[in-house]
Order: structure tokens, then C-alpha cells, then sequence
């Protein structure tokens, strides 16, 4: 493993996580606490993500060490994010509790290219295990995105740099009922997305949410619509592309509805997708997800039942669908200083029948807010429509495979923390294991034996005077069946960043990253890199002003071999408040 001395010695001073210090996890879905957990969820708070040097919610979670952030390019390109080793189809995206993860990506990974930081009030992070609750497509872990619901008025903001945007938000309460609207603009072309491309690639994207709540006698309903439409212009890791681009628009609603113990929620989730290649190519893809979920908590104990539709459809190709059924029970409680955690899923998919998931939680409170925590989970992952059906057998290329298994997976989590906004620190060991694992090979995906992915996280945090000082560091091993390692995963990652509020009105931010060396595709190799950005804020009354600087020390680097990154940059940022 490489590790730059210089980062060594700056990195262990301690940390502050600048988050309330038992937060309600909304992730539980049933209002555990994170001290209530057999598993320690991290919290983005809004302080944190207004500190960050971007707009764009890809920038926040690159300071996540236990995260893989690889991205295609500059701002506006596609991302992947992976937990802990796994793959990123392995993650699930959840905005406000509700799927996000695209049904018509060849994975079913998440994939919406911009999504403004205006919009947000908080990121939880859920890392190992969650299809208990939230069924396939959660074997690395669960990001739920919390959107704003706000307070009365609104704000108005500029970023000038890599990126452009224009954004604004609107809160109107009335006597039972609250109504908020966001939307943004940002458009961007600093790079070309090829590393020594000479033309710049353009990324223009668009997004609108509106939310809406209504209190009434005996129950309370929410309604929310959100749409991303995205342009976006690209190229291989081989060369410039000139004409190579792609449309995309996500459009996402649910209603929420509570009546006492019980909440009932139904989505849907539209993805319209184009590709251009040059004049080779080009093709259209469309998914639709829709969801119902019922809910019922009561004697600390959670009930669900859930019905899941999927269709995909793609050029040439007629439209597919498939059912899926779950139902699972989920109980928490706590005696004297112990407190656990049991749950048992059944899922009903109509092509491989029933599969069951569980998990088990156990924890104790040490004493001077010290904990321990020992929990054990399983979890499953669907191929999706793409992988089991695009393309008839016999023809070429082969793409589907009937005949492709689910991927399962057996975590065990060891944790011991100290939760303490002044000094605190968290230490987890996990071993994962994933069996039937999804490969493409030969023109068609198979299920390859196994993949195994274990390491330690560590959190350290600490607030001195002015000062906060948050550190963190991600060992981890990721290994196929062939014992291999697997590609595009860093055996190590660190964090530091600090926080200095001059007084009221200043504050200063720098957040400095290490990833370690790791291989990409034909065993090529991507070296080891930091990047380290600064922040300036200055508030007086109803404005903010944040002047930042991106890759301080105009680092050439790589995320995936032959695709450009950002050197230095000059970011400015000014919000009204009204």
C-alpha cells in the first residue's frame, strides 16, 4: 500500500463531525436513533455541505472515505459511487426515503448527473447490508439524500467557476399546509472529458423540485416532483470525440401518506435516455420503476410490505417487465445498556421465486457515551431487465442471460465508537461476502463464484476553541474468486478537514483527500493522488459570499485511466436570503 508520509503526519491531530450528536436516522424508517443502531450510519449535515467548494452533490460525497467516487470527466459527466468495496450497482440512492437508482441503466446503478447542493438538507449514509429494509440493489450500502422542506422564504444564488449555476428556492407555510419549490441551471465545459483532449466537453443540466404538505385531523400527506434534465458531451478514454453526446431526463414523484402507526407511500421514477456515437451509433433507452410500500411501527416493531414494477425498454428492443413482492418484520429495542436488533425479508421476484434476507444487531453502552456493536446481515442483488433479457440468445452480440442468479451476500460489522462532539472517534472492522457475482464475459454476464471485500474504517474528531477538525481513513481489500483485486478500488483512502469560524460573519475550510493507487481496466495503473481544496465564507445579514479554490496545488491526477480531471480552479458563490 502507498502512503504519502506528508499526508501521514498532517492526518492524525483528530476530527469533528460537525453533526447533532444523536441524530434521528430517517434511513430506519422507523425513527431509530443512531445510538439505537447496531450499525453506525453517518450524517452529512447542511453546515457541512455548505462548507464544500461545490454545488454539485458528487463533490460532497468525495470527502466519504468509506465511498469510491470515479467519474467520467468534469462537472456534469458520469459518476459512479461504490461503498466499502463493492460495486456500484451494489448502492442504493434514495432521495427523501424514495428509489432513485436509474431502472434503465445496464446495472441499475444510480445515475443522475448534477444534483444541486441548494436542494439539500442532509446525506445519510447506511454503509454494509440494507436489503432488509430496502430489499435489492443495497449490498454495499444506502445513501438517502434528505431534500430541503424548509423555512418560510426562500434563497437566490450565483457559482461562477468550473461550473455555472443559477439556482433558487421558495418555502410558503400556511396554517396546515406547506408548499416549497427549487430549481437550478448549471452549465459547464472546463475539461475535455478524454485527459489530453483539445476540445472542451459541454454539460448543461436542469432541475426542478416542488414539494407539498398537507396536515389534515387524522393523517398527514406529502407530495413530491423532481426532474433532472441533463446534456452532456463525452468521450472514450482512447481519444477526443467530437460528436459523442447524451440527453438524459429523470423525473421522480411519490406521495406519503400517515395515519398514526401506518405510512403508505407510492413512486414512480421515469428515466428517458439518449446516446449519440459519432454517426456510428445511437440509441434510446427508458425505465420506469413504480413502488408501494405499507408500513406499520408499532411495539418497536416495524412491519412492510412492498410491490415493486420494473419495465425497460431500448432500441430494437420491446418493452420488459417484471413483479416483484417483499414483505419483512424488523424489531428494535433496548434493556439497561444493551440494546439489539432483529429482522427477517421475503422477497417474491417472478422470475426466481422467493428469496429471504436477515439481520442481527447487537449493542452496549460502555458508559461516557462509548459504544460497541456487533451486527450481521445478508443481502441480495436482481440482475436486472438489461442483463437477463436484451437480445435473443444465438444472436451477437449476446447480451442477456435467462439464467442469471441473484447476487447474495453474508457482512459482519464490528464497531466501537465514542460519540462526542468535543473528542470522539469510531473504529469498524466488516468482511463482506458475495457469491453468484455478475460478470460480463464472453458477449453475455454470468454469475462468477464470489467476491470478498473486508477492511476497517476510522473516524476521529475533536473541536478545539474555533477550531473543528474532522479526520478519517479507509483501509480495504477487494478480491475476486481468482483472488484478483478487484479493479477501480483503492486499497486506501483518507480525509482530513478542517474548520475555523474567524467570527459571526468568517469562517475557513479546507478539506484535503488521499486516494491510494489502483488498477483499471487491462491492469493499467492509476496512481496515487490528493487533492486539496479551500473555502472562504463571509455572511453579513441576508448574504453569503464563499470564495473557494479547487485542487489547491494543481494536481494532475486520474480517477479512471485516460479520462480528464480538474486542475485548479477558482470557484465564487454568492446566496441571498429573503
Amino acid at each position: 500500500m502507498e502512503v504519502s508520509l506528508k499526508f501521514l503526519i498532517l492526518l492524525f491531530p483528530a476530527v469533528v463531525f460537525a453533526v447533532a450528536l444523536d441524530p434521528v436516522i430517517v434511513s430506519s424508517k422507523s425513527g431509530l436513533k443512531k445510538s439505537q443502531m447496531s450499525i453506525s450510519p453517518d450524517v452529512i449535515t447542511e453546515e457541512e455541505i455548505q462548507n464544500n467548494i461545490s454545488t454539485e452533490l458528487i463533490d460532497i460525497l468525495r470527502s466519504e472515505t468509506a465511498l469510491n467516487i470515479t467519474q467520467t470527466g468534469g462537472p456534469g459527466s458520469s459518476y459512479n459511487i461504490s461503498i466499502r468495496g463493492a460495486e456500484s450497482r451494489h448502492t442504493l440512492v434514495l432521495i427523501d426515503g424514495v428509489r432513485a437508482n436509474d431502472p434503465s441503466d445496464i446495472g441499475g446503478s444510480f445515475n443522475m448527473p448534477a444534483l444541486s447542493t441548494l436542494d439539500i438538507e442532509k446525506i445519510e449514509i447506511l454503509k454494509g447490508p440494507q436489503s432488509l429494509l430496502y430489499g435489492s440493489d443495497a449490498i454495499g450500502g444506502v445513501i438517502n439524500i434528505i431534500t430541503k422542506k424548509g423555512e418560510q422564504g426562500g434563497k437566490v444564488s450565483y457559482s461562477q467557476g468550473a461550473t455555472e449555476e443559477l439556482a433558487a428556492s421558495l418555502t410558503v407555510f400556511g396554517a396546515t399546509n406547506v408548499f416549497y419549490i427549487n430549481t437550478f441551471y448549471n452549465e459547464s465545459d472546463p475539461i475535455s472529458s478524454f485527459k489530453d483532449g483539445d476540445e472542451r466537453d459541454l454539460s448543461i443540466n436542469r432541475g426542478l423540485t416542488l414539494n407539498y404538505a398537507k396536515a389534515f385531523s387524522l393523517l398527514d400527506i406529502e407530495w413530491q416532483y423532481k426532474a433532472i434534465k441533463s446534456y452532456n458531451e463525452f468521450d472514450d478514454s482512447l481519444a477526443d470525440s467530437t460528436d459523442n453526446y447524451a440527453k438524459n431526463l429523470n423525473q421522480n414523484f411519490y406521495q406519503k401518506i400517515t395515519i398514526n402507526n401506518f405510512k403508505h407511500s407510492i413512486s414512480h421514477q421515469n428515466t428517458d435516455r439518449y446516446s449519440k456515437f459519432s454517426n456510428t451509433s445511437n440509441s434510446n433507452y427508458q425505465g420506469t420503476r413504480t413502488l408501494n410500500e405499507l408500513n406499520y411501527n408499532a411495539f418497536s416493531t416495524l412491519f412492510g410490505i412492498t410491490h415493486e414494477y420494473l419495465t425497460y425498454e431500448q432500441s430494437g428492443i420491446d418493452e420488459l417487465k417484471v413483479n416483484q413482492y417483499a414483505a419483512f418484520i424488523n424489531h428494535a429495542d433496548s434493556f439497561d445498556d444493551y440494546f439489539y436488533s432483529a429482522g427477517v425479508r421475503s422477497d417474491y421476484h417472478e422470475e426466481f421465486k422467493n428469496y429471504s434476507t436477515y439481520g442481527l444487531g447487537f449493542g452496549k453502552n460502555l458508559g461516557d457515551r462509548k459504544q460497541i456493536k456487533l451486527n450481521y446481515s445478508t443481502g441480495f442483488k436482481s440482475p436486472t431487465l438489461y442483463q437477463l433479457y436484451t437480445f435473443e440468445p444465438g444472436t451477437f452480440p449476446t447480451f442477456g442471460n435467462e439464467n442469471l442468479k441473484p447476487e447474495t451476500s453474508n457482512t459482519l460489522e464490528l464497531t466501537i465508537l465514542k460519540s462526542n462532539p468535543v473528542s470522539g472517534w469510531s473504529i469498524s472492522f466488516y468482511d463482506t461476502r458475495i457469491d453468484e457475482f455478475i460478470i460480463y464475459d464472453n458477449n453475455t454476464y454470468i454469475n462468477e463464484s464470489s467476491l470478498r471485500t473486508y477492511g476497517v474504517d476510522v473516524g476521529l474528531n475533536q473541536q478545539l476553541n474555533h477550531f473543528s477538525f474532522n479526520e478519517s481513513i479507509s483501509l480495504n481489500r477487494s478480491i475476486d474468486s481468482s483472488k484478483k483485486y478487484s479493479l477501480r478500488k483503492p486499497q486506501a483512502k483518507a480525509n482530513l478537514g478542517i474548520n475555523y469560524k474567524l467570527n459571526d460573519k468568517n469562517s475557513l475550510n479546507i478539506d484535503s483527500t488521499w486516494v491510494s493507487s489502483q488498477y483499471d481496466f487491462n491492469n493499467e495503473l492509476v496512481k496515487a493522488y490528493d487533492i486539496t481544496n479551500l473555502v472562504h465564507q463571509f455572511r453579513i445579514k441576508d448574504i453569503v459570499l464563499k470564495n473557494g479554490i479547487r485542487n489547491v496545488f494543481d494536481r494532475e491526477y486520474e480517477e479512471l485511466k485516460g479520462y480528464g480531471t480538474l486542475g485548479l480552479n477558482i470557484y465564487t458563490k454568492l446566496e441571498y436570503n429573503y
